[in-house]
């Protein structure tokens, strides 16, 4: 990947801005044409897909039952071809705590060529998820607490 700096800072904004717009009325899903490649692979703790047919899809299913979801992001790294991003995902699922606000902590590691040609997302499947559904979540505390003893 011969990505310079300047397209790969470009990129990783770009990346940022499109997540940030996603739950908002003025988002356009063809924002995703401009950043993602056609083969574009993604990974995250619970999925890996391929496309951005496929990408596009996964993104418009996570919103589908959600309250809201919102991406904040703190910081990034770039190099020439790749970048990092960190961020703070707040959501709120009618199911899930109650129905009130879930804040989870991750990051991003893109892969850049002209466009985004790798993105994996690293964030704890426990604080996203499992910590949220009743009595699962109490035993999955439990746990982390025990073991942070």
């Amino acid at each position: 990947m011969n990505t310079d700096l300047e397209t790969s800072k470009k990129l990783i904004l770009a990346v940022q801005n499109l997540f940030e717009k996603m739950d908002k009325p003025e988002f356009d899903s063809a924002m995703f044409n401009a950043v993602y490649a056609d083969n574009i692979r993604f990974e995250d703790s619970f999925h890996q897909l391929q496309g951005l047919e496929n990408f596009k899809q996964y993104c418009a299913s996570l919103y589908e039952n959600l309250d809201y979801c919102r991406f904040t992001f703190h910081s990034h790294l770039i190099e020439p071809g790749q970048g990092m991003t960190r961020w703070t995902m707040d959501y709120a699922h009618p199911r899930l705590n109650g129905g009130h606000n879930i804040q989870v902590e991750g990051c991003s590691f893109l892969q850049f060529g002209d466009k985004v040609v790798s993105h994996r997302d690293y964030f704890d499947g426990g604080q996203l998820l499992y910590e949220h559904v009743p009595i699962l979540g109490r035993v999955i505390k439990a746990l982390k607490h025990r073991m942070l003893k």
